[in-house]
C-alpha cells in the first residue's frame, strides 16, 4: 500500500497500513547507546534532521 492509497481512502490515523507506512517510511532505528553524541561539531549545521528551520529565538521574538 502507498501513501496515496492512504490518504485517498482517508484512513484512520491508527489504521495498520497507516501504521506500517509510518514504521517503513518515516521512523529510524535508534542509535547505538554507546555511540556518542556530536552536539559540537561545527560540520554539522543543523543537527535537527531538517525539522527547525527556524532559530527558536527568532521564532519566539517574532523575527522568524
Amino acid at each position: 500500500m502507498s501513501s496515496k492509497y492512504a490518504n485517498a481512502e482517508k484512513l484512520q490515523q491508527d489504521h495498520p497500513c497507516v501504521i506500517h507506512l509510518i514504521r517503513k517510511n518515516y521512523l529510524r532505528q535508534p542509535a547505538s547507546r554507546y555511540q556518542p553524541y556530536h552536539l559540537n561539531d561545527k560540520e554539522l549545521a543543523d543537527p535537527s534532521d531538517g525539522q527547525s528551520k527556524v532559530n527558536k529565538t527568532d521564532f519566539l521574538y517574532g523575527k522568524g
